[in-house]
């Protein structure tokens, strides 16, 4: 689990309101008590204590300070007056402040189990999460280190120019569908020019292998090795050689 926020206190100051909601959700899990949300915005939040007649509370805004605004705190009234949480859950235990506790170690274990994410979150926090939650954590986690799928599929046409400087004689074909907000990603074909130089010293065999892609657009990754490949693709016709024509490339 990843190691102790900012502390908070009148004046804290924060990067984000991203960053002020896991300090306040993490003080609210260590501390035992729940909050409810009274305003929030893009430019201040205010919360309170669950309970009735507690006098806990705090309000924060944002600054803008040049060109890097930021959080602060600007009043905090830090007593209870409450027994706390006699659950075993917690209101701020969102998949998103699960998501940050965990970062750290998706990192090193990609393979993190949602049962496993539910263990380590009743023995570090004292908190019993269920399976959906643990499994919508580790996808906040995930989102939060590599990006999302979105993302990554806009990045396409400029990750294909980088191939084609980095990898000289290389054949890189990026098909898009259009669509009302742009265009849509269909198939894609890569062959390197190290890769296709090096054919026509290989025996006329052809290679062929495959997986179904199992994230959230799913689709199919296959691998076609051959000279006729790489003869096309040094022709540059790659979709129209009719060695493609059977089969999309990671589509």
């Amino acid at each position: 689990m990843e190691g102790e926020s900012q502390p908070i206190f009148v004046g804290a100051r924060f990067k984000d309101k991203r960053e002020l909601k896991i300090a306040c959700q993490r003080l609210a899990t260590r501390e035992n008590f729940e909050y409810s949300v009274v305003k929030s915005d893009k430019s201040r939040m205010r919360i309170k204590c669950l309970r009735d007649g507690c006098s806990w509370s705090l309000y924060a805004t944002k600054i803008v300070d040049n060109e890097n605004p930021f959080f602060k705190i600007q009043k905090m009234a830090n007593e209870h007056h409450c027994v706390g949480v006699l659950h075993r859950g917690h209101s701020q235990a969102s998949a998103t402040f699960v998501g940050a506790q965990i970062q750290a170690k998706l990192c090193d274990q990609p393979s993190y189990r949602p049962k496993d994410i539910q263990k380590d979150i009743r023995r570090d926090f004292g908190i019993q999460i269920s399976y959906i939650q643990a499994y919508r954590a580790k996808e906040e986690g995930l989102k939060a280190i590599n990006g999302t799928d979105e993302e990554s599929y806009k990045k396409m046409p400029q990750y294909c120019e980088d191939l084609k400087r980095n990898n000289p004689g290389s054949t890189i074909v990026l098909e898009c569908t259009p669509e009302e907000d742009g265009r849509r990603f269909r198939r894609v074909f890569i062959c390197y020019g190290a890769t296709a130089s090096g054919f026509q010293y290989c025996r006329p065999v052809l290679g062929l292998d495959g997986t179904h892609l199992n994230s959230k657009y799913k689709g199919i990754a296959l691998w076609k090795s051959s000279s006729v490949i790489a003869r096309a693709a040094s022709q540059r016709n790659v979709f129209n050689s009719g060695c493609l024509n059977s089969f999309h490339i990671f589509s």
